[in-house]
């Protein structure tokens, strides 16, 4: 990426890097049998105590939403994890810590070059990662911008050649902005991804423009047609469900245990759509929406969506469920 444009998000990027290492040496500490002040890099490299490396890569799967998918698709981790392959998890698993650190050492220390966004740790895990970033833009309903669609949305494009009336992009192992944006993520809370993000977006304004539309949040429903605060173009791909992904679907395998993954993903995602305000809701309240299609009501603003096809699919997997229940 282009040193002008990374230097803006600097302060963002070393904040939550910072954390997301403590979040992994937080974990480290919380497994049994790990010696006091052994790094995480070295504890997974500990060839000397096979069992604690086994302990050490079972808490991990547990504890990563990412490494449960990772490990669950057999190819990339061993399966099953006996003293044979733990081994080479642990070692495996290490390149992931390693990029992480690597991270958070170029954008907390000026002296770093950005080597360390293509060095080897990045080679090693960068088809899994494009792997876990294409799952988390394929599954929540986000318009993903064409630019940051495939390898080129995490990596950045080395070179474009015209052949004719197409265009060849070569991507190479280098992280995008976006693409360690993502990878901090995997190592955050839901929490401070949401934070994360709110740092990200607001790196791009000046002091003055942070007022401009803290002013305009706190008063947009009492301004009618109110125009919105210029927006600037991100240098980064700004989907809050994509980030979230791989955080939100730990939990909600943990929230419903006892349901195909079909059917827990139909559930979420019928609370999400009803969140909305449908459209007839405006005729029976009389209230009309502003340009940006919102709407006061009871002193709430809503966003005013049009029914589709989902509801129709939802309310039928609905009704099949509860005959179910009530048989």
């Amino acid at each position: 990426m282009k040193k002008e444009v990374g230097e803006k998000y600097r302060n963002a990027l070393a904040v939550f890097l910072n954390l997301a290492t403590d979040n992994v040496e937080e974990w480290l500490r919380s497994v049994p049998n790990t010696p006091k002040g052994a790094t995480v890099i070295g504890a997974l490299k500990n060839k000397d105590n096979v069992k604690a490396q086994m302990e050490l890569f079972d808490s991990a799967v547990s504890h990563f939403y990412f490494l449960q998918w990772l490990y669950g698709k057999g190819a990339y981790f061993t399966k099953p994890n006996d003293e044979a392959a733990a081994n080479g998890n642990c070692q495996t698993l290490a390149d992931w810590i390693k990029l992480l650190y690597d991270l958070r050492n170029y954008w907390s220390h000026v002296d770093h070059d950005e080597i360390l966004l293509s060095g080897k740790p990045l080679e090693e895990v960068n088809e899994m990662l494009l792997g876990l970033y294409l799952q988390a833009c394929a599954e929540p309903k986000t318009n993903i911008p064409e630019r940051y669609k495939g390898s080129a949305g995490i990596n950045l494009v080395e070179m474009e050649i015209s052949e004719g009336v197409y265009t060849v992009k070569k991507v190479t192992p280098r992280l995008s902005l976006t693409g360690a944006v993502f990878f901090t993520c995997l190592f955050l809370n839901g929490g401070q991804i949401g934070d994360f993000l709110e740092s990200m977006e607001q790196s791009c304004y000046t002091f003055e423009e942070l007022n401009a539309r803290m002013e305009y949040r706190k008063n947009c429903s009492l301004m009618q047609h109110s125009e919105n605060p210029v927006k600037k173009e991100k240098d980064f791909l700004y989907a809050r469900d994509v980030y979230k992904y791989w955080k939100l679907r730990g939990h909600r395998a943990a929230a419903v245990s006892d349901a195909a993954l079909d059917k827990k993903e139909a559930c979420f995602g019928m609370l999400e759509y009803l969140k909305r305000c449908p459209e007839e809701a405006m005729e029976l309240s009389g209230v009309k929406p502003d340009k940006n299609r919102r709407i006061l009501l009871r002193g709430h603003a809503y966003d005013v969506r049009e029914k589709d096809k989902f509801f129709d699919w939802a309310l039928a997997f609905w009704d099949e469920e509860m005959s179910r229940v009530h048989v």
